[in-house]
């Protein structure tokens, strides 16, 4: 036990050292964003000051795990606590250093850019649980320390949109220490299955009797099968997991347990497998009676009496599943929650500014016209922040209908009028084919629609004019254009265009703000009427962004 232990231990040291990198170029990236957008609202000194203590202690973190890997050979308890410890005061120093954003880099009276700070700390907190998740004190004071300083931001404010977002700070940051502590479980039941593989390996080497006491006994299911796919040997949980008879078994090969889809992805696994190596990946087994369920199936490659084999431990998953599934309903829940309150807090401000209460000052206006406009934004992002969990966890539904393509884009450009005329653009129909109908989900189409229409108009010049043009690519594809004359996109922002909170670096950007999960979004909807979308661009021209979708 004391050798499996220290193992997990070691295991996990490496883990830390090994995920540094990763953490330390994303805290590097965000910082300089960071301090490029808030340049001229907060003091230069107090920025640079920040930057540069958040680059020195990355440069610290980076050459104490340089120093790790250059002289772990001493796997002790004593010396494995002592490199943890280290590993601990760096990520809190920079946990801390991302708290003091919270109180030197708040912009005061800037809700978009307070928003941006929110999103950019709140990144910083996510990404720490994949980097830090296998130390459990570092994972959650990282979270506290980058969080709560935000949180009292929020709620210290006497803004009722501000205490809005505070709010949703503080159940994202709940959510987080529940993924954090969810993550940290399954890490160390990882290193757990990883250690019990090998054990198992070692023991089939030392002796015929202990090899068949290990398998017997083992709580995950176990295969071993030659380079064709055909049993050589199962356990007994995996009889019982399946439903067969170890003799009916050892008659079988892997694609009689696999479903079709799953098969070619544990084939491509097993393809890249080298000697030593492990390699881990998620598959549907297929019992006796027709039903399956999801397991975490461990590969390894080995060779007995010179001949190869491969063994597979597979864990039966549902019950982990089961955990994810309720973790994505109640962030659904949560957002829904949320959207309720600020519905009716826009109603209320549309009322008011509507004179429905009587004429107000002017400057009393002014203020509520911000408000109502700054909690349809907040509208606008928690809806789409539903609709990347809906599709992120393969819950985007669509109901598909036929219709014809002259209103439906009529209906488009009447819906988004308004807001084209915010910038002083005009929507203009050009080149319609009156005979295309399409089968698609109307109001999930019509979403695309707004996205492209809104970002046209967005970055169109003003008294400018975005067109909207359809064209027959074949008999069975239209293609659906809106083309704007604004600045086009840069060649570098190209491969990020579709990306999720992707947003050009550059002052214009940030002056027409978005949430940068809209083109993502739209490129899911596209995709699940099995179509594409895509975009052409020249600096200084403009940009046409178009979808292809079947006519059937």
């Amino acid at each position: 036990m004391k050798a499996h232990n220290l193992t997990i231990l070691s295991e996990q040291t490496s883990q830390l050292y090994g995920a540094v990198n990763k953490g330390i170029i994303a805290t590097v990236i965000n910082s300089i964003i960071l301090t490029v957008v808030l340049w001229s609202y907060i003091s230069h000194i107090i920025l640079l000051i920040w930057l540069i203590s958040i680059l020195l202690i990355s440069i610290f973190r980076y050459l104490l795990a340089i120093k790790y890997i250059n002289t772990s050979t001493d796997h002790t308890p004593d010396k494995m606590n002592i490199w943890r410890q280290r590993f601990l005061i760096g990520s809190v120093t920079a946990a801390l250093l991302w708290g003091t954003a919270s109180i030197w880099l708040f912009p005061k009276d800037d809700l978009p850019r307070q928003v941006f700070l929110a999103f950019v700390i709140g990144g910083m907190a996510a990404g720490s649980i994949i980097s830090l998740s296998y130390l459990k004190v570092a994972v959650y004071s990282f979270l506290c320390i980058t969080l709560i300083p935000l949180l009292i931001r929020f709620f210290y404010s006497e803004n009722e949109l501000s205490v809005a977002m505070g709010s949703m700070i503080l159940l994202y940051f709940l959510v987080l220490i529940q993924a954090a502590k969810q993550t940290f479980n399954t890490n160390i039941q990882n290193i757990s299955m990883r250690i019990e593989n090998i054990q198992q390996l070692q023991s089939l080497n030392e002796s015929e009797h202990r090899y068949e006491t290990l398998l017997e006994t083992a709580t995950d299911a176990f295969f071993l099968h030659d380079l064709n796919g055909s049993f050589i040997n199962v356990n007994n949980q995996a009889c019982q997991s399946l439903g067969y008879s170890k003799n009916e078994l050892l008659t079988m090969s892997v694609e009689d347990i696999f479903e079709l889809t799953e098969k070619e992805k544990y084939m491509n696994a097993w393809s890249d497998l080298k000697a030593g190596e492990n390699i881990r990946v998620e598959a549907m087994h297929r019992r006796k009676d027709g039903t399956t369920f999801p397991v975490e199936a461990s590969l390894g490659l080995v060779v007995i009496k010179n001949k190869p084999l491969l063994s597979v431990l597979a864990r039966d998953v549902t019950d982990r599943k089961r955990i994810d599934k309720m973790k994505n309903e109640f962030v659904s829940t949560v957002s829904h929650e949320l959207r309720t309150p600020l519905t009716s807090i826009r109603g209320s401000l549309g009322l008011i500014t509507g004179g429905a209460v009587g004429v107000l000052p002017k400057e009393a206006k002014e203020m509520l016209e911000l408000a109502n406009n700054n909690t349809e934004r907040l509208l606008f992002l928690i809806n789409d922040i539903l609709d990347m969990q809906k599709i992120e966890s393969g819950q985007l539904e669509m109901e598909f209908e036929t219709f014809n393509i002259i209103p439906f884009l009529n209906r488009a450009v009447e819906e988004n009028d308004a807001y084209a005329k915010q910038y002083g653009v005009k929507f203009v129909l050009k080149k319609i084919d009156n005979d295309i109908e399409l089968c698609a989900d109307k109001s999930r189409l019509m979403q695309v629609m707004a996205n492209l229409l809104s970002n046209a108009a967005k970055f169109s010049s003003e008294n400018g004019v975005v067109e909207i043009s359809t064209d027959l690519q074949s008999n069975d594809v239209v293609r659906i254009s809106v083309t704007d004359h604004g600045l086009g996109i840069p060649k570098d922002f190209h491969s990020k265009v579709f990306e999720k909170f992707s947003q050009q670096d550059s002052s214009d950007t940030r002056k027409k703000g978005g949430t940068g999960l809209g083109l993502s979004i739209s490129k899911a909807i596209i995709e699940k009427h099995r179509g594409r979308i895509d975009f052409s661009s020249n600096e200084g021209v403009g940009t046409t962004f178009y979808f292809d979708l079947p006519l059937k």
